[in-house]
């Protein structure tokens, strides 16, 4: 995990969102559960997959806002 996720520092109380606040979200990864729990949960260096059980990054973020949630695969849009 020190790898792989970044851990942030919740200076100006910017977590948790607001309720209906928007979210821009940015990578193939957040998307992916399999990417997510990183290698030794599948397969020796992980897989590519949707296969087990868990929430995404992106749907995390879906279930906690009503606001806008953007997705860009590859950071693409602004």
């Amino acid at each position: 995990a020190a790898e792989s996720q970044v851990l942030l520092k919740n200076r100006r109380a910017t977590l948790p969102f607001r309720p209906n606040a928007n979210a821009y979200v940015a990578g193939s990864n957040a998307d992916n559960i399999g990417n997510q729990a990183g290698g030794w949960t599948l397969t020796w260096q992980g897989g590519s997959t949707n296969v087990i059980p868990g929430t995404t990054i992106l749907d995390g973020i879906r279930e906690d806002t009503s606001g806008q949630v953007t997705y860009s695969q590859d950071a693409s849009a602004p």
